[in-house]
């Protein structure tokens, strides 16, 4: 009940908010005998036009210096599929070897990410998601314009085929209750 009338109070403080008092009539303008009101004093136009548009300015367009192409050649494009192959390849003995190290009941799954995936054949799929994050990875760094990052575009790959290879060895040597 107060917001409603602060809200009424406010309304009547507000200028331009109608009057409580009742004005004078105004002259209606068909009234025979009466003036009629100027199209000026119904329609208030401002005296100064507003700026719609600020003028144009134009500068000229510098060329970009030392603009480098990027050329990727097909050996590169070659080594790039046979990296991800043993990358991925990799990763499904480092699945198997997971397998068989959970089944020997010597070994468990470290891992947080893949452990909810390690005691059943959904493991080959889950563990296939890093390596195709890194060949996208990979792939964008052989395209890069940074001549460090297109030399060394590989990298990941490779070390995390690594990575892969001695995690399975590890688990074969659990396995073996070693």
């Amino acid at each position: 009940m107060s917001h409603l009338l602060v809200g009424v109070w406010l309304l009547l403080a507000l200028p331009g908010a109608p009057n409580a008092t009742p004005s004078a009539p105004s002259p209606d303008p068909h009234v025979a005998g009466e003036t009629t009101v100027a199209l000026n004093e119904i329609v208030q136009i401002p005296a100064v036009r507003p700026i719609l548009a600020a003028p144009a300015v134009v500068t000229p367009v510098k060329p970009q210096k030392n603009i480098e192409t990027v050329v990727v050649t097909s050996a590169k494009t070659r080594t790039w599929i046979a990296l991800a192959g043993v990358e991925h390849g990799a990763a499904a003995f480092d699945a198997w070897s997971t397998r068989v190290s959970i089944t020997s009941g010597n070994g468990k799954e470290l891992n947080p990410l893949m452990r909810p995936f390690a005691g059943s054949a959904a493991i080959y799929g889950a563990i296939q998601v890093t390596p195709t994050i890194t060949d996208l990875w990979a792939r964008k760094l052989m395209h890069s314009r940074n001549g460090a990052y297109r030399k060394l575009w590989w990298l990941p790959q490779a070390v995390e085929t690594a990575g892969f290879v001695l995690s399975g060895a590890n688990n074969l040597r659990v396995a073996g209750g070693r």
